[in-house]
């Protein structure tokens, strides 16, 4: 079954906060979410009008990442990888990749792990 709850934002009379318990009781109910903002607004170009700039950001981040979830079971927030790292002959050195993909996943925040392979299978002599 698909079902989704609409949830008006940023409404002089629907507060941030309530917004965001009716969020959690979504996450229980395991629903997804569409935020529609008062006065037809469309983002990017969401004004504030009840809420802050800095609050309607946060809730569309909110939104997206309770919806991933929902969706597909997945908290991008706490992603795992796995670096596979190859060479084509034993004395090549694996480092140079190895260096430059682990700190690209650290500055993702993502837990890895990684795999090494020197001298890939390849052509038997017979």
């Amino acid at each position: 079954m698909d079902l989704s709850v609409f949830m008006i934002c940023n409404h002089p009379t629907v507060s941030y906060k309530e917004c965001c318990l009716k969020l959690d009781l979504c996450k229980y109910w395991n629903v997804k979410v569409n935020d529609c903002y008062f006065d037809n607004q469309l983002s990017p170009n969401i004004e504030p009008i009840a809420w802050t700039y800095e609050q309607i950001k946060l809730f569309r981040s909110k939104v997206r990442k309770h919806n991933q979830i929902v969706n597909f079971g997945i908290d991008s927030r706490i992603m795992k990888c796995a670096i596979y790292i190859r060479v084509s002959k034993d004395e090549m050195n694996l480092d140079n990749q190895k260096i430059v993909l682990e700190e690209y996943a650290k500055r993702q925040g993502w837990d890895y792990t990684t795999f090494e392979e020197k001298e890939s299978t390849g052509k038997l002599d017979l």
